[in-house]
Order: C-alpha cells, then structure tokens, then sequence
C-alpha cells in the first residue's frame, strides 16, 4: 500500500485543489509540530491574490463554454465569501496594528458576519 503526503488544509493549497474542499479562509496554517501560527499580511494578500485568478480563471472557462452557468455562480459564491472573510482579516489585523495592538490577536469572522457588513 503506499502512502500520499497530505497536501494540508485547503487553504494552503492551490486555489483549484481548494476548489473541490470548498473550504471558507481560514487566518492560521499549522506548523510541522502541529503549532498554530497566524497568518501575516504577507500570505492573505497571497491569499487574496490567488483567489481572484482563480474567478478570472473562472470567468475565463465559463465563456469558453468549459463549466456550466450553475457550476460558476456556486464556485463564484465561495469564492467572494472566502475573498471577504480574507480582506475583513486584513482590515482587522491593519487595525489593530495602528493601535499597537498584536495583530496577530485577528480572527477569522463567520462567512454570516462577514457576508452582514454594511459597505
């Protein structure tokens, strides 16, 4: 029997092996010791920046006649939750920075809380 090396949650992963997960933003990402470590801005812009090729990418298949209407608008959907969840920790993190609070106190709201907020 041989064994696969796990590729770790999905939010580490490439947006696409993400994809089939459907997992919302997560703010931490464990270490080899099972550690939790918090996320810097650094890796949610990476983040953020991922998510967004992976819409374009999306939008790019859906006109090309690859995925279906229902198909896209599902993944569209998770993908503009997991982006808010992804910026509202930026903005918290920002935050508490500029008060000299540890910005690594930021957590990740619910897609419902997040979803809520008034532009």
């Amino acid at each position: 029997m041989t064994r696969t090396a796990a590729r770790g949650p999905a939010y580490l992963q490439a947006p696409a092996a993400a994809a089939k997960k459907q997992q919302p933003a997560q703010h931490v990402k464990q270490s080899i010791r099972s550690r939790v470590i918090p996320m810097q801005d650094t890796e949610i812009l990476s983040r953020i920046n991922a998510l967004i090729d992976e819409e374009h990418q999306l939008r790019a298949r859906l006109s090309a006649g690859e995925v279906t209407s229902a198909d896209e608008h599902a993944r569209i959907k998770t993908l503009e939750e997991s982006l808010d969840q992804c910026w509202d920790l930026l903005r918290q993190r920002r935050a508490r920075r500029a008060v000299g609070d540890n910005p690594d106190g930021a957590n990740v709201r619910p897609v419902g809380e997040v979803e809520g907020y008034q532009q």
